[in-house]
């Protein structure tokens, strides 16, 4: 996966993030206009106050139920005609108020966690295209130094080449220069 792949998997994973975010917030809009229906659906599924709270067990095959109450207290019921101020709507009221205050709580704390992700994104980002950069400039210097340094060894081994043939040269002059003297000293 090169850059270019990374750059349009991190564009299609914010795309979906905002599209998944905007359907979020649609649901919360949803129950924030009518909070009293998430509470209804609650009640629904709890147990009349001061109902007797009874437990079914099978017994072997499961033909045969029994029936019995558990020996738990019953709750007791306030007087129909004594209101302590706080009747189901009010209470429903205050719930859902509270639920509302919540979900915002809990959507701003989510909108400040993804602005710091994004921040971290785009700091970690730019360290990357830092580092890249800095790779390419050190990997140009390594081709320069290789470069020079296949010159200086092909200059060494002209340098050697030509020392030998010297040399060799040498040796011969020696040799005539040698010679030279021999035939004037006995000459």
């Amino acid at each position: 996966m090169d850059s270019w792949d990374r750059e349009a998997r991190i564009e299609q994973l914010r795309r979906e993030n905002d599209e998944a975010l905007a359907r979020i917030e649609e649901r919360q809009a949803a129950r924030e206009a009518d909070p009293y229906s998430e509470q209804d659906e609650l009640f629904a599924d709890a147990e009349p106050v001061g109902a007797a709270l009874v437990e079914r067990q099978a017994a072997g095959n499961g033909l045969l139920y029994r029936t019995h109450e558990t020996p738990l207290p019953r709750v007791l019921q306030p007087d129909a005609g004594a209101s302590d101020g706080l009747d189901q709507q009010t209470f429903a009221r205050a719930l859902g108020e509270t639920i509302a205050h919540e979900r915002t709580r809990e959507r701003r704390e989510r909108d400040q966690e993804l602005a710091a992700r994004d921040r971290k994104l785009a700091d970690l980002q730019s360290e990357n295209l830092e580092l890249k950069s800095l790779v390419r400039d050190v990997l140009a210097k390594l081709q320069a130094t290789d470069e020079k340094v296949r010159n200086f060894l092909i200059d060494l081994e002209r340098e050697r080449r030509e020392r030998g043939e010297l040399e060799l040269k040498m040796a011969d002059l020696r040799g005539r220069v040698a010679g030279l003297v021999r035939d004037f000293s006995y000459g």
